[in-house]
């Protein structure tokens, strides 16, 4: 059950985290371009790392306990370490490849415990 009370910018940073969470929302949308969302694999990036810095940066602000800002900093450090890994260094060339990879699925699981740790979960898209 998602608490209503966030502030706007952690509610959005972990709505960001659940799609990460979420394989078949991946395949849906990124891979096949199905609605009523549209995102990928870039703009997922740059919403995580938009949002998360500040909320890592000020994690007491955004009330953040111990073992919460441990997960989003782990969650982080693996969205890096992929993305210089697999998206910028090696051949795969389609979102189909990357979401495919045990890296990848590593990142799927981890970004769980980050939600699962705010009792998180994301509502449906209403466009």
């Amino acid at each position: 059950m998602t608490t209503t009370n966030r502030e706007p910018l952690l509610e959005s940073f972990l709505y960001t985290v659940a799609g990460i969470s979420n394989k078949e929302y991946q395949e849906r949308v990124w891979v096949r371009a199905e609605g009523p969302e549209w995102n990928d694999m870039d703009e997922t990036y740059n919403f995580f790392f938009d949002n998360g810095e500040p909320i890592i940066d000020e994690y007491r602000k955004y009330n953040l306990t111990e073992v919460q800002y441990k997960l989003v900093v782990e969650l982080r450090n693996k969205l890096d370490k992929f993305e210089d890994n697999c998206m910028l260094s090696k051949p795969y060339k389609t979102e189909e490849e990357l979401i495919n990879l045990p890296e990848w699925q590593e990142i799927r699981d981890l970004a769980k415990k980050v939600c699962k740790s705010f009792n998180y979960e994301r509502k449906p898209f209403k466009g």
